[in-house]
């Protein structure tokens, strides 16, 4: 087995430049042009060799292939450890209501772990050959312990890092390989693009990008030694909270927060929330919206409507208030109104209701109850004798222009006062109803038809004449 040298980078670069210029080109990360065979042209492609869960990369696609060489070519520190993983790896954003997990996550990432959104994501676990899953959900290359046995000096390992194997133990090194002279890695793989196999010298190559089993960056190796671009954004479609097969037959999951930014996660697929419960209703009523969330209707009803304070639903208000005034009703709508009187010349008398003043109903007091001067008796002549004043209710009047009350009943066959209100003439009188205006009396006449039988069919019509 050849003998590895703790060289630092630099040293070992200034050292192996001078010997061979292709190896140096390996180590300060220069492409050479074409690709650096362990070995010659000649052999067979022998068996796939597989990781565990396949020979491809982690269902996260990610590729930890070294460029350039690592900061020390023989203490195993590797471009694709932890923590140069976990500066390549993709920030976390805020997560929370807003937050949408990243449809391509696992295109990145192995394992169970949170995603951009704190969200437990299920992604395959099956890394590139010779990588593992890291506690960050990172494939994470592990250079193999016995890469260079049967190898010598300068060449790389199975990461695709700089390694020297040393010299020979015995028989000459030739392309790398001690006593053996290897087919190119092209020629071992074949038309493989990803994975290992086992060349004509028993040693296993790397078949993918940059000498490593891998594949480009988001892509994944399946068991047939070719790469595939995974799509899980397509295979969980308009799904969440499920679990899917993807195009390259890995397992992934769509979490409930990898819905689009406005969308929710309702009966495992994407809904965008809609008003339409709401419509109608007010005053913070608490319905259930098509994507089954509890919202509050808090929205204002329409001009002219107001909200029902008992059903929580706009209403058209009409008013409860009648002939009231002076107090608060509850219109149609169940919203408390104040009342006020809105007939021309009418007011809100002591009872809270409204009256339009038309007459006196006693003394000093008009037909709504309100203190009236016009209703006061007063002294001196009536007003047709030019003494400017009115009579007030009982007072002696020959025309209703005496009375404050504007009505002169007749109380006798020769004389009449000031009453509140008086009958017209022709109108039914007698009983209580015989105050007729003056200058009329209740008077009686036969009318025939209007008695029954009994009476002899004719009977007695009292009224103003």
């Amino acid at each position: 087995m050849g003998l590895r040298l703790p060289f630092g980078r630099l040293a070992l670069a200034a050292l192996v430049c001078a010997a061979s210029p292709l190896a140096c080109g390996s180590i300060l990360g220069i492409d050479p042009g074409h690709p650096i065979d362990d070995a010659s042209a000649d052999g067979s492609v022998a068996d796939v060799r597989t990781g565990e869960g396949g020979t491809g990369m982690s269902s996260d696609g990610t590729t930890d292939v070294a460029t350039s060489p690592g900061s020390d070519a023989g203490d195993d520190a590797l471009p694709g450890s932890d923590s140069s993983m976990a500066a390549d790896a993709p920030q976390p954003v805020e997560g929370g209501d807003a937050c949408s997990s990243d449809t391509s996550w696992c295109n990145t990432h192995c394992g169970t772990g949170p995603d951009n959104c704190g969200q437990t994501r299920v992604c395959p676990t099956d890394c590139p050959t010779g990588d593992t899953c890291s506690a960050a959900n990172m494939c994470v290359c592990q250079s193999q312990s016995n890469w260079c046995n049967g190898r010598c000096q300068m060449t790389t390992d199975n990461c695709g890092s700089p390694i020297d194997c040393g010299a020979c133990d015995g028989g000459t090194c030739t392309s790398n390989v001690c006593g053996c002279t290897p087919e190119t890695d092209q020629a071992a793989c074949g038309n493989l693009q990803c994975g290992q196999v086992t060349n004509n010298c028993g040693l296993t190559v790397n078949c993918g990008v940059a000498s490593s089993p891998s594949c480009p960056s988001g892509q994944v190796c399946l068991t047939t030694g070719t790469c595939c671009s995974p799509n899980n954004a397509t295979a969980c479609g308009n799904q969440c909270n499920v679990t899917v097969t993807n195009n390259c037959g890995q397992s992934t999951s769509c979490p409930s927060t990898i819905c689009p930014s406005g969308e929710v996660c309702y009966e495992d697929a994407c809904c965008t929330p809609t008003n339409a419960a709401c419509v109608g209703l007010c005053g913070g009523e608490t319905v259930t919206n098509n994507c089954g969330q509890q919202v509050q209707c808090t929205a204002g009803c329409s001009a002219g409507e107001e909200c029902n304070a008992t059903t929580d639903m706009c209403c058209t208000p009409a008013s409860n208030c009648g002939n009231q005034c002076n107090v608060s009703v509850a219109d149609t709508c169940g919203v408390s109104k104040p009342c006020s009187c809105t007939a021309s010349g009418a007011i809100c008398t002591s009872a809270d209701v409204c009256c339009v003043p038309s007459g006196c109903s006693g003394s000093c007091v008009d037909n709504c109850g309100q203190s009236a001067s016009q209703c006061c008796p007063e002294t001196g002549p009536p007003p047709d004798d030019g003494g400017g004043k009115c009579g007030a209710l009982g007072a002696s009047c020959t025309s209703a222009s005496q009375c404050c009350s504007q009505a002169c009943a007749s109380v006798s066959t020769s004389g009449a006062t000031c009453v509140s209100s008086c009958i017209p003439q022709g109108d039914s009188c007698g009983g209580s109803l015989s105050a007729c205006c003056y200058p009329y009396n209740c008077q009686s006449l036969l009318q025939p038809e209007l008695t029954p039988v009994t009476d002899g069919g004719v009977g007695v019509l009292e009224t103003c004449q």
